[in-house]
C-alpha cells in the first residue's frame, strides 16, 4: 500500500524539517494575509503585538522544555541559543556571564526569508522593530530585570546583529 511505503520515510529529521517550515511559513503568509487586508503598517502593528506574546510563550517554553534554572543573563542567553539553534540559525557567543551576555548573529533566517521573497526593501521596517520585540519579551519572561540592546543590526546595513543582555541591579 502506497499510504504504508510513504509513512516508511516519515523521520524524526523530516518532521522536524517540515514543522520548521511551516512555523517560517506560517509567520509570512499571515504577515502577507494582514498587508492585504490593512495595508503594511498595520500588518507591522500586528505582527509585533503577536509575537510580543509569543515571544514569551517560546521563552518559558524552552525554560521547561529543557529544564533550565536561573534569570540572568546567561539564562535568557541559553534559552535563545537553543531557539535559534532549533530555528537553524548562525550565531555565535561572544560573552556569556550572568550579569551580561551577548550574542552575534552574522546569518538569520528571517532576513534571508525576506531576500528569498524579494522584500529585502522592507528589512529595515521588519527586522529590528519586531526584534526588538521579541527579544526584549523573550528576556521579560526570563526576568524583568534584564535589559536588551541591540547595538548592531543587519536591517540597518550592519554585516551582522548583536544582542547583548544585561542583568540590571
Amino acid at each position: 500500500m502506497v499510504l504504508e511505503e510513504n509513512l516508511k520515510k516519515l523521520t524524526p529529521e523530516k518532521e522536524i524539517e517540515f514543522l520548521r517550515g511551516a512555523y517560517f511559513g506560517v509567520d509570512g503568509v499571515w504577515f502577507l494575509v494582514c498587508e492585504d487586508e490593512y495595508d503594511f503598517d498595520r500588518a507591522l502593528y500586528l505582527d509585533g503585538e503577536v509575537w510580543r506574546r509569543f515571544a514569551k510563550i517560546l521563552a518559558k517554553r524552552v525554560k521547561k522544555l529543557f529544564d533550565i534554572e536561573g534569570d540572568d543573563a546567561e539564562t535568557v542567553a541559553d534559552t535563545i541559543c537553543l531557539r535559534w539553534t532549533m530555528e537553524t540559525w548562525e550565531f555565535e557567543v561572544v560573552e556569556y556571564s550572568p550579569k551580561r551576555s551577548v550574542l552575534r548573529v552574522p546569518s538569520c533566517p528571517w532576513l534571508e526569508g525576506l531576500k528569498r521573497s524579494n522584500r529585502e526593501k522592507f528589512a529595515p521596517k521588519i527586522c529590528d522593530p519586531v526584534c526588538e520585540i521579541v527579544y526584549h519579551s523573550w528576556a521579560e519572561a526570563i526576568n524583568p530585570k534584564i535589559r536588551v540592546e541591540k547595538p548592531k543590526k543587519m536591517g540597518e546595513g550592519d554585516a551582522y546583529c548583536d544582542f547583548v543582555f544585561t542583568l540590571e541591579d
